[in-house]
């Protein structure tokens, strides 16, 4: 492989592979245009869109409702604030609470503001990553959650002789 073929950085990537002619034929969405025509669909329509790919799944009791997910608690995004990589999602579920603007990740108004954050050289790209795996530590290792529920136990019997652990999750957003 000469120089100018080596892949210099993951981030600057420009090379196509694409899949295999047998892989290729047996794929549900045939070209890009396809694909485009769908993710459109899938934004203007969500429940449109899933319920009628839902359509063409086996289903043992068919749907009443196509649901909007609002995860109670972000195992996912703590997973990945844990590996340095900050996150940015829209503010529904939990996440308000999880996501510290502009330290561990962004939290995106519109799917228009989500693609200004994840632009190359965008606001995501300056987030310090040690500092937003320090503070995940900081906020959700198991140290820190025994501690805490260690002391919410000793408050509750009235055995507590110090404070909660620094950053404690009565807090959850500083």
């Amino acid at each position: 492989m000469s120089q100018d073929q080596a892949i210099l950085s993951t981030q600057q990537e420009n090379r196509l592979f694409p899949p295999a002619p047998a892989f290729a034929a047996r794929a549900r969405i045939k070209s890009r245009e396809e694909y485009d025509k769908l993710y459109r669909e899938s934004i203007s329509d969500p429940e449109g869109f899933w319920g009628r790919q839902a359509e063409s799944l086996h289903w043992f009791k068919k749907w009443d409702k196509v649901l909007e997910w609002n995860e109670p608690f972000g195992l996912i995004l703590i997973e990945a604030m844990l590996s340095g990589c900050p996150v940015v999602t829209f503010g529904m579920g939990s996440v308000p609470e999880l996501v510290e603007h502009g330290l561990t990740g962004f939290i995106a108004t519109s799917a228009e503001h989500m693609v200004d954050l994840l632009r190359p050289g965008g606001a995501v790209d300056r987030i310090d990553r040690a500092a937003c795996r320090a503070r995940a530590v900081e906020r959700f290792s198991a140290d820190r959650m025994v501690a805490d529920h260690v002391a919410l136990y000793q408050r509750i019997l009235g055995t507590s002789t110090s404070s909660p652990s620094r950053g404690s999750s009565s807090r959850m957003v500083a």
